[in-house]
Parts: C-alpha cells; sequence; structure tokens
C-alpha cells in the first residue's frame, strides 16, 4: 500500500517514517467488517490513500483507539491534495477566563468553571490531541462554585487535588498567555467558561486572534456555556461577520442566571448575557429543556455546549467535526 504524502501529481514513494505505531487495520466493506493485519504508521499522519487496481483505499487513523478505518472506493485517482492535518495540526488550545472576581451572593468568586475546562481536555487527549490551556493574561482562577456539589463529583475532586494530574499542571504551572503563542501551532480551539469568560471573553483580543486564525485555516470553534461570550469576536475575513452569524448556537441559559441568583449582577456590571450576545452576532438561539440538561450542537465547523454538563459532548461533537475535516481533506476526487 503507497502512502500519499504529497500533493503534487504522480508522487506515489513510500512516506518516510521517523517515528511510528502498531495499529489494528480493520476492512469494512459492504457492512460487514474483518480484522486483516497490523500495520507500522508514522506519528505524524492521520490519514493516506492508494489505489489498487480500479478500488481507491482510503485509510482514517483513528489515534485514540489505534485502530484504521479502510474504506474501498470504485473509481480512478486523478488527483490528491496534502491531508488537512499538515494545514490544521491535531493539537487544541482550551481558553480559561482571566477574570476571577466575586459576583456572586455572599462573595463567592466567579472563574474557571473546573469541569467547563477539565472535561473538554479529558475528550481532546483521549482522541489523541495535543493541548494547551491559555488565558488572555496567563492567569486565572477557578470558580468558586465550581468546586462545590452537584457540579464537582468524587473523581473529579481527586483531580483537583492532585497536583500532579496533567490537568492540574496544564492550568496550574504551564497556563499560557494568548499573546505569546503561535497561532499555527492549533487546529481547534474550545472556549471553556464560568460566568467569569463573559466579562473577558469579549475583550480578549488575543483568544480572538487565535480563534480567527484556526477559523480562517479551516479549523474548529467550541464553546461551552458562557464561552459563547468570544464568538461575537471571531470574525469570518470572506464575509466580515462574526462565524456564527446565520448559524444556530447553545450556551447558557436565562434560566440559569436566574437560578444562579446572578442575573440582576450582571445587569448591574453592564456584561451582556450569552443569549443576548449571540442572537446580535446574528446566530440562532436554542436552548434545553431544563437549564443543566447536557445540550449541545453542531453548527458547521462551530460546536457550542450549553452548561457544565454539555462541556464532554460539546467536545466530542468537536472531535466528530474535526475527523470528519480531516477524512475529507484526505479524500481524493475519482472519476
Amino acid at each position: 500500500m503507497k502512502i500519499l504524502h504529497s500533493a503534487e501529481e504522480g508522487n506515489e514513494d513510500d512516506a518516510v517514517i521517523s517515528k511510528s505505531f502498531t495499529f489494528e487495520l480493520v476492512l469494512f466493506y459492504k457492512g460487514d467488517s474483518t480484522n486483516i493485519f497490523h500495520l507500522r504508521i508514522p506519528e505524524s499522519l492521520n490519514a493516506f490513500a492508494s489505489r489498487r487496481r480500479d478500488l481507491l483505499v482510503f485509510t482514517h487513523i483513528n489515534w485514540s483507539t489505534k485502530r484504521i478505518l479502510l474504506m474501498l472506493l470504485p473509481g480512478r485517482l486523478i488527483y490528491r491534495r496534502q491531508i488537512m492535518s499538515n494545514k490544521v495540526p491535531r493539537k487544541a488550545l482550551i481558553a480559561v477566563s482571566s477574570f476571577n472576581g466575586a459576583i456572586y451572593p455572599e462573595g463567592h468568586k466567579t472563574g474557571v468553571f473546573f469541569v467547563e475546562a477539565l472535561h473538554p481536555y479529558e475528550v481532546l487527549t483521549a482522541a489523541g490531541f495535543e493541548v494547551d490551556l491559555a488565558s488572555e493574561t496567563g492567569t486565572c482562577g477557578f470558580d468558586d462554585i465550581s468546586l462545590t456539589p452537584p457540579f464537582l463529583s468524587g473523581s473529579e475532586h481527586a483531580i483537583l487535588n492532585n497536583p500532579k494530574h496533567p490537568f492540574m499542571v496544564k492550568i496550574k504551572s504551564q497556563l499560557k498567555k494568548a499573546s505569546d503563542l503561535k497561532k499555527e501551532d492549533y487546529g481547534f480551539f474550545f472556549a471553556s467558561a464560568g460566568h467569569a469568560a463573559l466579562y473577558d471573553y469579549p475583550k480578549a483580543k488575543g483568544l480572538q486572534a487565535i480563534a480567527t486564525d484556526i477559523w480562517e485555516r479551516g479549523g474548529v470553534v467550541g464553546t461551552v456555556c458562557h464561552g459563547p461570550a468570544i464568538l461575537p469576536g471571531i470574525v469570518d475575513s470572506k464575509t466580515g461577520r462574526s462565524i456564527i452569524h446565520g448559524k444556530t448556537v447553545t450556551g447558557f441559559t436565562i434560566e440559569g442566571e436566574l437560578i444562579f441568583r446572578i442575573l440582576d449582577k450582571l445587569r448591574v456590571d453592564g456584561v451582556v448575557t450569552v443569549i443576548d450576545a449571540v442572537t446580535a452576532a446574528g446566530a440562532f438561539y436554542s436552548g434545553p429543556m431544563g437549564a443543566f440538561d447536557d445540550y449541545s450542537i453542531t453548527s458547521g465547523r462551530v460546536v457550542t455546549g450549553t452548561n457544565p454538563a454539555s462541556g464532554r459532548s460539546a467536545a466530542e461533537r468537536g472531535v466528530k467535526v474535526f475527523d470528519k475535516l480531516e477524512l475529507y481533506g484526505a479524500l481524493p476526487k475519482a472519476a
């Protein structure tokens, strides 16, 4: 099997393998799957294609399960495109808010809502993404409410109290400042939240610039809960409008703000709710039946989740979108 690793016509030389791993190759044909053999492939590839007689053989690599999806397509290879992962790296940036002020009743502080950053981190790392965390200023603090039941389970509490856990290392000692990052290093942007996001994301030009660059290169943008506060500032250069203009998105509900007894405080502080922010940017808002139900939406290359329960499903949607982009970006056309 020849690996296509170049956009140049007629180049079917085997790719140079500097570091490789063994994968299980699974053939899917006419609805049946059969384990074929094990194959060593280079670490840098997420997909490849080849020609075998009158069939196009397209392979998609799942790094998290160490399995390969092999599809046989009738036709003739007429041209090739460079695999998308060369343009949009399988590396994600999780944005966190740098605001850490007291806004809740009884003087509790808002900040990074713990599981809204943790759950996407777990999903993305399990899917084979390299992940960085960054805020606009390079600093952050946790939302006090997010560190209490029912928002923090036993296993999540254990992570919080384990300074050596990879997530805690990332957010405590390796947190990046947006302006220090190379935008081209990332292919997936995910804005975690907490009410804090309403205070700094609309003015977070560094984070917005990274997300815009990822979008322009064909990558994925995701948010959860109050994270959509950043979306109006991510502008599509082709339209001059926010990337969510004309799309359906979700985010934290007004009902949820009332449950938190925070809506009046937000209005006094002059911050804009998620619903008002996204509709002003030309998006359509959709919410769940219950304020804290797991609810997420895919709209093109934008994925959004409603609340703390939705961070995982929103990130999973983003991974699916990214994998499809890789698949179709690498798939050669047949005559």
